[in-house]
C-alpha cells in the first residue's frame, strides 16, 4: 500500500510540473504574423513599439549574458501597455493579458512567456500599465512578437439594493501571434 501511495504522488508531482511549465512551451513551432514581428538587434539598449488597433506596447530591451541559463542569453525588457482609443470608452478592464513569444529566422515560435496582465474588474485610473522582466532567450532568437487577449466593459450592470442596476456592455478583444 505504501509503494501504491508513493507511486501516485510521484506521478502526480510530474502531471503538475508538467501543467506549471507549459506556458513557456505554449504555441511552439507555431508561425507567426510576418508583420508583427520585431527584429532583434544584438547589442546594446533599444527601443521599439509594438501596435494593432487594441493596445501599443512601448518597450527598451536589452540582451545579457545570463550565468546562471544553459542558453547563456537572457532579455532585460521594460516598458508600458497603452490602451488605443477604440478602448476608452471601456473603463473597466474584466481581464488583459499580453504574452511575449521569441521567435527563429523563420517566424516560428520558439517560446512564450506571460508578459502582463491586469486585474480582474478594475478601473484603468487604478492600473499601473508599466512592466520589468528579465527572461531567458532560447538560442537561434532572432525576433519577438506579442499576442493579448482581453475584455473590457462600460462598468454597467453592478448590484444594488433591488438587483442589477443598469445594463452592461463588454467588449471582447484578442490578437493571435
Amino acid at each position: 500500500m505504501r509503494r501504491a501511495s508513493i507511486a501516485i504522488g510521484l506521478l502526480l508531482c510530474g502531471l503538475w510540473a508538467c501543467a506549471a511549465d507549459r506556458g513557456v512551451y505554449r504555441n511552439v513551432g507555431r508561425s507567426t504574423k510576418p508583420y508583427s514581428r520585431i527584429t532583434l538587434s544584438t547589442a546594446g539598449h533599444h527601443q521599439e513599439r509594438w501596435q494593432t488597433n487594441d493596445i501599443a506596447i512601448d518597450f527598451d530591451y536589452q540582451r545579457e549574458a545570463d550565468l546562471f541559463a544553459v542558453t547563456g542569453m537572457m532579455i532585460q525588457m521594460s516598458g508600458t501597455v497603452e490602451l488605443q482609443k477604440r478602448l476608452y470608452n471601456f473603463p473597466v478592464i474584466s481581464y488583459l493579458r499580453i504574452w511575449v513569444h521569441f521567435l527563429d529566422d523563420e517566424g516560428l515560435i520558439l517560446s512564450t512567456h506571460r508578459l502582463w496582465t491586469a486585474s480582474r474588474l478594475t478601473d484603468t485610473r487604478l492600473i499601473r500599465f508599466d512592466f520589468r522582466r528579465q527572461l531567458p532567450l532560447p538560442p537561434n532568437t532572432t525576433m519577438l512578437t506579442f499576442s493579448y487577449s482581453g475584455e473590457m466593459t462600460d462598468g454597467g450592470g453592478r448590484r444594488g439594493p433591488g438587483g442589477r442596476t443598469g445594463d452592461r456592455v463588454e467588449w471582447s478583444f484578442w490578437w493571435t501571434p
